[in-house]
């Protein structure tokens, strides 16, 4: 199944339920106080969450090509199950870790996390981009950038 849907500006969404049908794509921009999902359908490749200022976690079992979360800043976690070809996460202020089990195949940007202290061991990326993450301490002994690589 191919399909877009996008969810903008609903403030009042609190929770997204996982029995929806969303097609491959799913965009959430500006819903303000959006704070769960329920299970996500496994037809999920891409799910761009922007401005769910309440969003404090996804839920587990997300098997996606791509993920970007944007000015989300309650966030504080990702499931230790996630799976992600490519994931852009932008201004997570409380966002604390990656989890030490995910899988990454391609890129990672991370840009305005500052509570990340250090990256998870055992990753090999084809691009890695950090900004503006002031309290990353080190980065893994482990780590493995075949293409690009900026902080």
């Amino acid at each position: 199944m191919t399909g877009r849907v996008v969810i903008q500006g609903c403030k009042g969404l609190e929770v997204l339920r996982g029995d929806l049908n969303f097609g491959d794509n799913l965009d959430l921009d500006g819903c303000d106080n959006l704070k769960a999902f329920d299970p996500v359908p496994t037809t999920l490749k891409r799910v761009v969450i922007t401005g769910s200022r309440k969003l404090k976690t996804l839920p587990a079992g997300l098997a996606l090509e791509y993920l970007a979360i944007r000015h989300c800043p309650e966030l504080e976690e990702l499931p230790d199950d996630l799976q992600a070809q490519a994931i852009e996460i932008l201004d997570a202020p409380k966002l604390a870790r990656l989890p030490a089990g995910i899988v990454y195949t391609k890129a990672i940007w991370l840009s305005g996390c500052p509570a990340i202290q250090e990256l998870p061991c055992g990753m090999k990326l084809y691009s890695l981009v950090i900004t503006s993450c002031h309290g990353l301490k080190r980065l893994p002994p482990d780590l493995v950038v075949v293409r690009h690589f900026d902080m």
